[in-house]
């Protein structure tokens, strides 16, 4: 088996951290804000 690319690499990270990262920002700042934030930080 191959060793996964960095985009799936990538992908992986984004899938598993997302929700928690939203629910950070979220506590801090309006949810378009956390949102925007969340996207910024994986961009």
């Amino acid at each position: 088996m191959a060793a996964p690319t960095d985009e799936e690499r990538f992908r992986n990270l984004y899938v598993r951290h997302h929700p928690a990262i939203i629910a950070y920002f979220t506590r801090r700042i309006g949810s378009q804000d956390a949102a925007d934030a969340a996207d910024d930080v994986f961009t």
